[in-house]
């Protein structure tokens, strides 16, 4: 930068009558001067004894002024006098006299500095000789933008030796600074770049740099300041260094009430700094609840750590302490509707973080179970539930086992708030429980399958504590007997392994005139010793229709001959790491499709001689020889009048034309004989009234030639 020696204009007279010791307006016109700084200066005492000189030095905006004082050689009844404004009232910064130099540093707070020197002896001596330059572009400066620029003094040129440079960079609360360098070039080891986490020379270090480097690490503070300072020694000087800096919204404090967002470590994604010390909490609407799921998570060892509190800060329940590297970090549920956590990292080593997602549900109104045993209650639980609410809960265990349900506190308003349980999937199942009321003994429910549906109802009107409840597991896996038309069921402990020295044994039954479809989704055992078998009966003594062990990816559908099966598992005592199975059944009618082709025959409505199935539809096809025609009479017909009935075509399938409607309780028919070699029959059932059904008997008439 260009350096001007700016001579002081003499002043004749005595100085020293005015105000603190400050001459009168002649003596300011003569030896004052008013300087509009717009580069680097230098000033020298005036060679003439006997004078006060007031000098006001201004730059251009709201810019400090750095002075530093180079040289001063006078008696000590000499003195300079600097100021911090405009004139004699602003605040001294500075007062100097004989040969001494404290303090050779001198920085305004404003674009304004004034300076006074006074004398009193008919001698000259040498005086003084100050640096002065703006701040801001130089080696001191307060920064409050968002965005800016730092260059080492003189920038592009050299740096000078010996300068103790300080900058602080203060942005919003709730941002933080990231500073890169675009351009480093320093003394190795003697002249460095030191950067601090806070606004002072006590917080901690981010960074100190020296050297020829491009590569300069990001800087990232964890809070809203940031504190530089840059020292040259006496001996090589360089080209400097340009910083810059920008501002985001920090992620390192905040408390959110969102129902959904995202925590990140500070830095995210580069690497978080040093010394950290960041909270968080998440507070939603009471009756929620919180669910974090974390993507990334990567830190040092157990020095730089994640916790996490069930409520809204540490006094809470701890529910993890997470550290190291995870790619699995289970999902991390609150009890209630807050949330507070807490990282911290040490001044060591620093890695890229983490990553988290939260998301909310009603907690504990709106939920589907899978757990084999678990605690609900009502929402805002342990206050008061909230109006209106219409919660809803399903519990779903392993199919073959059932769920028992306890309520151990019910508090709710009359009958107008209510828990409701059913027995199945959803509010169409049967209703085994409805209770409401205060301080009421509620007996436990269980189901018949392997589901239930909770069902909770307030009004707008009065709250209470509401309820709590829980669930435990009925394991049925070795041993049941099932009566239903349809379910599944597995080996023990499975998908895990199954035990030793098992004898597990199941019974399907289901109603007469059906059958059953047994198939068999996974296979996985020891070879030979521990095998599935099944039998088409009641128990062992029946027929064996199969006997598998090994690993099968494909196996064969069993059916059975009549309405029952019988399943025996069998392993024996050597360890195993084997699944086991996983088989599903199904049922099918009896006697309810068929196409005959005979010359004579019967058939019967389904389950015959037992009273047919409800909701059944079934259909024949009876084929004779060509140029022949069908005959058929009914030995037996009962069914519910009009809804249950059996149609007739003279044809081979319902397009043809309709010889006959069939239904009623008890009925005789005459024959039904077909204009051709085919017809066709359908059975129809609602889902109301069953009865005995119908016998049919057919034969071939032939046609008169």
């Amino acid at each position: 930068m260009l350096s001007v020696l700016l001579a002081l204009v003499v002043c004749i007279g005595a100085c020293y009558s005015g105000v603190d010791g400050i001459g009168s307006g002649e003596c300011y016109y003569a030896c004052g001067l008013s300087l509009l700084m717009k580069s680097t200066h230098s000033i020298k005492n005036p060679d003439t004894p006997h004078l006060g000189c007031p000098v006001n030095k201004s730059v251009s905006k709201l810019t400090p002024i750095w002075l530093y004082m180079f040289q001063i050689l006078m008696p000590i009844f000499f003195s300079l006098i600097i100021r911090d404004g405009v004139n004699v009232t602003a605040p001294q910064l500075g007062h100097f006299s004989g040969n001494q130099i404290d303090e050779p540093e001198v920085l305004s707070t404003h674009n304004t500095m004034w300076l006074y020197f006074h004398t009193s002896s008919s001698t000259s001596y040498m005086g003084f000789e100050l640096y002065y330059t703006t701040a801001m572009t130089e080696c001191h400066a307060h920064y409050t933008e968002k965005t800016g620029v730092i260059h080492s003094p003189k920038w592009p040129e050299e740096y000078p030796n010996n300068v103790q440079c300080t900058w602080t960079i203060t942005v919003d609360p709730g941002e933080h600074i990231i500073l890169t360098t675009t351009m480093f070039d320093t003394q190795l080891s003697h002249d460095y770049l030191e950067i601090r986490d806070g606004k002072d020379s006590t917080s901690p270090s981010l960074l100190k740099w020296s050297g020829e480097d491009q590569d300069v690490p990001e800087v990232v503070s964890s809070f809203k300041d940031l504190y530089i300072h840059f020292n040259s020694d006496g001996a090589l000087v360089f080209n400097g260094f340009e910083l810059n800096w920008t501002t985001k919204m920090t992620s390192c404090h905040a408390a959110y009430t969102e129902d959904e967002g995202v925590i990140h470590s500070p830095g995210w994604p580069g690497p978080y700094p040093n010394n950290a010390q960041c909270f968080w909490t998440i507070t939603v609407s009471p009756g929620e609840r919180i669910y974090l799921n974390t993507t990334t998570f990567d830190t040092e060892g157990s020095t730089d750590f994640l916790k996490i509190w069930d409520g809204p800060n540490s006094d809470a329940t701890l529910l993890a302490n997470l550290y190291g590297v995870h790619h699995d970090i289970p999902e991390i549920v609150s009890s209630y509707h807050q949330l507070a956590l807490h990282f911290e990292s040490n001044k060591a080593n620093f890695f890229s973080g983490f990553e988290i997602f939260w998301s909310t549900e009603m907690s504990d109104c709106h939920h589907h179970f899978t757990a084999n045993e678990g605690t609900l209650h009502s929402p805002g639980w342990p206050g008061n539930y909230p109006n209106n609410a219409a919660c809803t809960w399903t519990i779903t265990v392993t199919p073959g086992d059932t769920v028992t349900f306890t309520t151990d506190y019910l508090d709710t308003e009359g009958s107008l708030d209510y828990l409701e349980v059913f027995d199945g999937p959803d509010s169409y199942a049967p209703s085994i429980l409805k209770v409401y009321g205060r301080n009421q003994d509620v007996t436990e429910v269980r189901s018949s399958h392997h589901q239930l549906y909770v069902h909770f109802i307030s009004d707008a009107k009065n709250t209470y504590k509401g309820f709590q409840s829980f669930w435990t597991t009925n394991i049925t896996e070795c041993h049941a007997d099932y009566i239903t038309s349809e379910g599944s069921f597995h080996s023990p402990g499975f998908p895990g392994s199954y035990p030793n020295n098992a004898q597990c044994a199941w019974t399907i039954t289901v109603p007469s005139g059906e059958t059953i479809k047994f198939n068999t989704l996974q296979f996985d055992t020891a070879t030979a010793d521990d095998y599935l078998q099944v039998f088409d009966g009641p128990d062992a003594e029946a027929l064996s229709l199969l006997k598998w062990s090994g690993q099968r990816e494909e196996l064969p559908e069993v059916v059975s001959s009549h309405n029952q099966l019988y399943i025996q598992f069998t392993t024996n005592g050597d360890l195993n790491d084997y699944k086991g199975f996983q088989s599903t059944w199904t049922t099918s009618m009896t006697d309810c499709h068929a196409e005959f082709t005979d010359p004579i025959g019967v058939f019967h409505s389904p389950r015959w001689p037992q009273r047919y199935s409800n909701n059944a539809n079934c259909s024949w096809t009876i084929t004779s020889e060509p140029w022949s025609r069908i005959s058929i009479h009914f030995t037996v017909f009962d069914t519910e009048d009009s809804t249950d009935y059996l149609q007739i075509w003279d044809g081979p399938d319902a397009s043809a034309p309709s010889i006959a409607n069939l239904f009623g309780r008890n009925q005789t028919f005459d024959i039904i004989t077909s204009s051709y070699n085919q017809l066709y029959l359908n059975f129809i059932t609602n889902s109301a009234n069953a009865y005995d059904g119908f016998e049919c008997h057919w034969t071939t008439v032939w046609k008169e030639s």
